[in-house]
């Protein structure tokens, strides 16, 4: 499994996308470097196939930054580092 984004860098929002093999239990976060969550984009279960969100960091408040998401999958977490730029 693993954690894709487009555009990466990015302006303004960011598409996430991942493929899940079964039905799982998911949460798809996004965080700021210091650690702080910056928004939560999936939680709960989920269906077998391709999902995708949309990080749109205008929400945030951030003007440019590094980011990660992080995906956490029946307990296994994944990660994938994104940068926004102005």
């Amino acid at each position: 499994i693993s954690v894709n984004v487009f555009p990466n860098p990015f302006m303004e929002t960011a598409t996430i996308s991942y493929n899940l093999n079964e039905d799982s239990k998911v949460e798809l976060e996004v965080y700021d470097m210091n650690g702080r969550l910056v928004t939560n984009l999936a939680s709960g279960q989920q269906s077998s196939g391709l999902h995708l969100a949309d990080f749109d960091a205008r929400k945030s408040g951030f003007m440019s930054g590094i980011f990660i998401v992080k995906l956490t999958i029946n307990g296994e977490t994944f990660s994938r580092q994104i940068v926004q730029m102005r």
